[in-house]
């Protein structure tokens, strides 16, 4: 028989897409599955759906917890799950009926097998990255990691619904999902699955659908600065990670320039959407480029933008009202420029 595969599926007020998500699962070609849906304290009708399924099919474990959060939940599934293999959906989703069947097959001689994504947004489809090209293949893990560097921003990497697990892994070294956040939570749990990986299988496929449309996902879009806090976790985790796999030196340029673009959100966010004056904007942007990661970023991004320019300048004079005043200079040559 073929291993056993847990699915964990947290879901919140899903109601509109629950259907679509669970019968695209329990129709796969791979049978033995074990399927955790997590409701997550949903207030409409998901509730009753995943009762109608659990009814149907008994390879679906309904577990309801009151609003925590999707970090929360995928851990709850993660204590339940019994399968050798462990992967994840998320229920506003769907993933091709051989999606399952694939990755375990490319799983068999390693610890991580990834395939290909459809991105779906404002009900446009549009094919995922493809980093490693169009073969199927295995990639040693610094094979992996050095791509992955150069493509920190791409969800590819950073997902967990495109990728299969081993749960050894997971359970023996405690890998589980940080609660206290809500962005790039899935990127540090990948970063950190990796330390224990030696080689990743590559499914060149299109297999999950990725949906972008829904206001009350999980995994909503947050606010610009939230969102930037996050994402400085992540890189701070990703650099610790980089050094443990001894990768850091071979790959530390393209973090740091990943870091330097993500970076142009925040400082535009602080001196232009939400400009609150003169004063505000330059005690914003200290608290950010005053941090050591950042210098770095700033120093070695490869292909500087004129964000970068002038945060340079400004840190070599030590003054942020330099920062500010540039900053809205420049603003403001590009509304003429675009006018």
């Amino acid at each position: 028989m073929d291993d056993l595969i847990s699915v964990i599926i947290p879901a919140y007020n899903a109601e509109k897409y629950m259907d679509r998500c669970l019968n695209s699962i329990v129709k796969q070609s791979y049978n033995n599955l074990q399927i955790i849906v997590v409701n997550d304290g949903s207030t409409d009708n998901t509730k009753k759906i995943l009762e109608k399924f659990a009814e149907a099919d008994n390879r679906i474990v309904v577990i309801n917890q009151k609003n925590g959060g999707v970090s929360q939940a995928r851990n709850n599934g993660i204590y339940i799950a019994k399968g050798k293999y462990m992967c994840f959906v998320d229920s506003d989703d769907y993933i091709d009926i051989n999606m399952i069947q694939k990755l375990y097959d490319g799983i068999k001689k390693c610890e991580l097998s990834v395939c290909g994504f459809v991105n779906y947004f404002d009900n446009e489809e549009k094919d995922g990255p493809s980093p490693f090209g169009n073969t199927n293949g295995l990639k040693t893990r610094n094979e992996y990691l050095k791509i992955m560097s150069k493509y920190l921003y791409s969800v590819y990497f950073g997902a967990l619904w495109n990728k299969l697990y081993l749960s050894e892994i997971i359970m023996k070294n405690n890998i589980r999902f940080d609660d206290k956040i809500s962005f790039a939570e899935d990127f540090i749990f990948n970063i950190k699955y990796l330390e224990y990986v030696t080689k990743v299988s590559i499914v060149h496929n299109n297999l999950y659908y990725y949906y972008q449309e829904v206001k009350n996902s999980l995994t909503k879009v947050v606010d610009v600065q939230y969102r930037w806090q996050a994402s400085y976790t992540k890189y701070c985790c990703c650099i610790e990670q980089y050094k443990k796999m001894d990768m850091y030196n071979e790959c530390y340029r393209e973090i740091y320039s990943a870091i330097a673009y993500e970076l142009i959100g925040p400082t535009y966010d602080i001196t232009k959407e939400n400009y609150k004056g003169f004063k505000t904007a330059k005690e914003s942007l200290k608290k950010i480029y005053e941090e050591e990661l950042i210098k770095k970023a700033i120093k070695n991004v490869k292909k500087p933008q004129m964000v970068h320019r002038i945060a340079k300048i400004s840190l070599f004079l030590k003054s942020y009202g330099i920062f500010v005043f540039c900053m809205r200079v420049w603003i403001k040559i590009q509304r003429y420029d675009g006018k």
